[in-house]
């Protein structure tokens, strides 16, 4: 089961990402994908919920930006510290059911951005 909630292709972005999550690749970093897992904070929280900013996030470059995240970023995310998300607590972090801003595809104030929903479509041009 995946525990990504929501991926977010922000080309060109509001910021440098850092390294890919997954391979380590500085290039076309484009991809932010929203765990449904607590992180470190600054991550994602939401206004809407009342969730605070310490939901883990991941950076994917476009060769990965389909898959699962095997890391992801600690402190901002253009440091590039990463860690493994095995080492997340297990507890889920997400939006409630009835959150208006579920199906956002803003990035703080930034966007809206194309989700990533299916690999067989590709990336947005």
């Amino acid at each position: 089961m995946s525990i990504v909630i929501k991926r977010l292709y922000v080309k060109p972005g509001p910021a440098k990402f850092g390294p890919c999550c997954n391979c380590g690749s500085e290039e076309n970093v484009w991809t932010v994908t929203m765990i449904a897992r607590r992180g470190s904070e600054p991550g994602w929280g939401c206004t809407g919920c009342g969730l605070e900013g310490a939901g883990a996030l991941a950076a994917l470059c476009d060769a990965c930006a389909f898959d699962e995240p095997l890391k992801v970023w600690v402190g901002p995310a253009m440091y590039g510290e990463r860690k493994p998300i095995s080492e997340l607590s297990a507890d889920e972090f997400n939006h409630k059911p009835d959150c208006p801003y579920r199906d956002s595809t803003m990035l703080g104030r930034f966007g809206p951005f194309p989700v990533l929903t299916d690999r067989s479509k590709g990336l947005p041009s």
